[in-house]
């Protein structure tokens, strides 16, 4: 039985992840209202909130190969320390480019964040435990979502500098995961031998959540990066309500992920991963036939219902088949999958909002996301005696 304090630092420090971009989230127009005066202003503030996902991207596969190579702990204590400098940082910034330049070394701190705390869970927990923790951490982030959202949107109320405070939360979490974490016993991740086809089994399958991962990181970030704005022009909410509006998909996706562990009993993970883009796909199409604000609301809590099943599937798919020599790595790469998503998910769209109805991106993202649905679908009908797995 672990610790109390343990499983409550884990889930603070997995928190962090979220904080990095909803913290700033509701604030975005206002930042670029400030900055009108820049070339690009549009753009560079949408990629003020997704540049730490680039280097998230870049420098995740780092961190996992350092935490197998050299242990998890002392990353992760380095990686909360510069998450605190540069989140801050951004209170500081005198135009967008300085701006980018703090949110890209958040993006270092959060790879080393996200890459470990996972890492670290999977070490400290098996089989059913897992599963539930997993599923307990994506509620927890979900929670925090709603949390960092709502205290950024109010806080943008004040000023657009001051939501970049609440990153200060980080140096709290660096006594606590001194005195309540412990390293991994070494001798428990060392090499194990597998066949070789069930070593291509498990590659195809990491390729697969890869791939699914960052197309659905990529389709979600439409709600932090564009919905502000959407619910600006069509609405005129202030920034409070959009914070609302955008934790309120985060609300439903802490729900159903705090029952994962009840779909792992019942469905396979390729099942699951076509409810998660069902509900996604279903909330984007509400969102593209609204007429108010109420209506928008309602489709992103359906969408949230989509994201809730999203990160603990793949995270405990990923692990149940990697090797434990190797699971920082995979990890990492995972990692990488998430944020790349997010970063490349204004490139795609942004032409989009650009050169069509507003509400057209969120028919085209809906569509495909039900598409993608069909497709898992077919998927666990073709490999039901492989893809059904309890752990």
């Amino acid at each position: 039985m672990k610790s109390t304090y343990l499983k409550i630092t884990l889930l603070s420090i997995g928190s962090l992840t979220i904080m990095a971009g909803a913290t700033i989230a509701p604030s975005l127009p206002q930042i670029q209202q400030v900055f009108a005066w820049e070339s690009h202003s549009e753009l560079l503030t949408k990629l003020s909130l997704t540049v730490p996902a680039l280097f998230i991207a870049i420098f995740a596969p780092l961190a996992g190969i350092l935490i197998d190579r050299f242990g998890r702990l002392n990353l992760l204590f380095f990686s909360l320390l510069l998450y605190g400098i540069s989140g801050t940082a951004g209170f500081f910034s005198p135009d967008l480019y300085t701006l980018l330049l703090s949110r890209s070394v958040l993006g270092i701190a959060v790879a080393g964040v996200m890459t470990t705390s996972i890492t670290l869970i999977a070490d400290y927990f098996k089989g059913a435990e897992r599963n539930a923790f997993m599923g307990l951490q994506g509620a927890f982030v979900a929670i925090g979502g709603i949390v960092f959202i709502l205290s950024g949107g109010l806080l943008a109320e004040i000023s657009w500098r001051a939501p970049f405070l609440i990153y200060l939360c980080a140096f709290l979490l660096i006594p606590a995961a001194l005195i309540f974490l412990f390293e991994p016993e070494r001798e428990k991740l060392q090499p194990i031998s597998h066949s070789r086809e069930a070593l291509i089994a498990g590659k195809s399958q990491i390729s697969l959540i890869y791939l699914t991962t960052f197309l659905g990181m990529m389709l979600f970030f439409i709600i932090p990066v564009q919905i502000p704005f959407y619910i600006k022009e069509q609405t005129g909410a202030t920034n409070a309500l959009t914070g609302l509006a955008i934790a309120s998909s985060t609300l439903s996706s802490a729900i159903i992920s705090l029952n994962y562990k009840r779909f792992r009993k019942h469905f396979s993970f390729s099942q699951i991963y076509a409810f998660c883009f069902f509900f996604l796909g279903l909330g984007y199409l509400v969102i593209f036939m609204a007429y108010s604000f109420n209506m928008i609301v309602l489709g992103l809590l359906i969408g949230g219902l989509g994201m809730g099943l999203l990160m603990p599937n793949s995270n405990i798919w990923a692990v149940s088949v990697s090797p434990e020599h190797t699971r920082g790595r995979i990890v990492g790469g995972l990692t990488t999958a998430v944020f790349l998503g997010q970063f490349i998910s204004p490139v795609i769209t942004q032409p989009i909002q650009t050169f069509f109805a507003s509400n057209t991106m969120y028919a085209f993202a809906g569509f495909t996301l039900l598409l993608m649905s069909g497709g898992f679908l077919i998927h666990h009908h073709r490999n039901r005696s492989t893809t059904y797995q309890k752990n």
